[in-house]
């Protein structure tokens, strides 16, 4: 049996088969478009992913908050991911992608690759939610762009609940470089021997090693007021590098306190704490439904935590408390939030399951050249 190819969307793209424990393959969502056609790289007018870094040339992003932006550049992304996978046979894809864009994504598929016999084009925040054994619960994605809480029932997004915050990844490593610029920590007094970063210097980027520094050194406290934080030495290969101090949670409080943030960005946008994302997402959903404690306490008891952000040290923790605080005046217990591994993939691994199951109602070539994209079958 052929395996199944699979491609899921988003800030970072996981490319691989139904039949593999983990993507092939796993590169920026960007795209570099380049003026002339350059012979040392193939001849190619862009470049994708990770070659994006040392392209000198503007760097666009076609897929953000969970849509494409930009499907000419899209197009090129997902070209990259099927010649990735040209490993094996590539006849049927399945593929993260929600609201009308599903349709779109299946046709564009279709014109990508003749190989292509049949796709199908499920929402990610429900492929993560069966990756964790369950059908129905919240799903809290705190990725690189954007924060999400989504209300997923037997199996249904339900996307009017859903709440969404551009306070996540990106906006942790751009106050922890603030931090660190205030302390006089900068790329340019660092004293970085660029040799043992593999790159040159007009290729480097004090942001990468920021965001190293918020995985590695970084975590959420339970109370950030009365944290006594112990000071961490960075170690660059060469030398040591900068001492972080109270950066270390300073940085990612900004997750659940955005006016906190020096750099002001999350302020101004009026976003959420994490907190409160999701419980205005279960509320909006209770809200809507039958006043029964049951259906809360099975609510409450089924939040899914995917994405790097819930990765740091103390977010299941500091999530639990904050929920209890928020949402249980009267002493009752929520649980601690379920983290399954691999947080990243999680999406993936749903998409397996979901193949391996038997469970995916394809969309194949010939109902597309007969219906067009109104006979997109989604099982979800």
């Amino acid at each position: 049996m052929t395996a199944t190819t699979i491609i899921i969307n988003g800030s970072n793209i996981q490319c691989g088969f139904s039949d593999d424990e983990y993507p092939w393959d796993m590169f920026p969502c960007t795209v570099r478009r380049l003026p002339n056609m350059v012979p040392m790289m193939g001849n190619r007018r862009h470049v994708v992913g990770d070659y994006s870094r040392r392209a000198k040339h503007l760097k666009r992003r076609p897929y953000n908050g969970g849509h494409v932006t930009d499907w000419d550049d899209m197009r090129v992304v997902w070209e990259h991911a099927l010649d990735t996978c040209k490993t094996r046979d590539t006849t049927a894809v399945l593929m993260s992608g929600e609201g009308q864009q599903r349709a779109r994504m299946a046709e564009v598929m279709f014109e990508l690759s003749p190989d292509v016999e049949k796709v199908c084009v499920v929402p990610k925040s429900v492929l993560a939610m069966i990756a964790s054994g369950a059908h129905s619960g919240v799903l809290l994605h705190s990725g690189e762009r954007t924060t999400t809480a989504d209300c997923i029932w037997e199996g249904q997004l339900l996307p009017t609940h859903r709440q969404i915050s551009s306070v996540a990844g990106d906006s942790v490593v751009d106050e922890l470089q603030e931090l660190l610029a205030k302390r006089g920590h900068t790329e340019y007094s660092l004293d970085v021997d660029y040799s043992t970063l593999g790159c040159a210097r007009e290729h480097w980027d004090f942001s990468s090693i920021a965001e190293e520094m918020k995985h590695k050194a970084c975590y959420v406290p339970l109370d950030f007021d009365s944290e006594d934080v112990q000071s961490f030495d960075w170690e660059y290969p060469s030398h040591m590098g900068p001492t972080l101090e109270r950066e270390r949670c300073a940085a990612t409080e900004i997750l659940w306190n955005p006016g906190l943030s020096i750099v002001k960005q999350g302020d101004q946008r009026g976003d959420k704490g994490i907190q409160h994302l999701l419980s205005d997402c279960m509320q909006s959903f209770l809200s809507h439904s039958p006043t029964n404690q049951q259906l809360t306490d099975r609510l409450y008891s089924s939040i899914v935590l995917q994405g790097g952000n819930t990765r740091l040290n103390g977010f299941p923790q500091r999530l639990q408390k904050e929920l209890q605080d928020l949402t249980t005046p009267d002493g009752a217990t929520v649980p601690l939030p379920k983290a399954p591994e691999p947080r990243p993939c999680l999406p993936f691994a749903g998409a397996s399951l979901l193949v391996e199951a038997g469970a995916v109602v394809w969309l194949t070539k010939v109902e597309f050249e007969e219906w067009g994209t109104s006979g997109l079958g989604i099982i979800f």
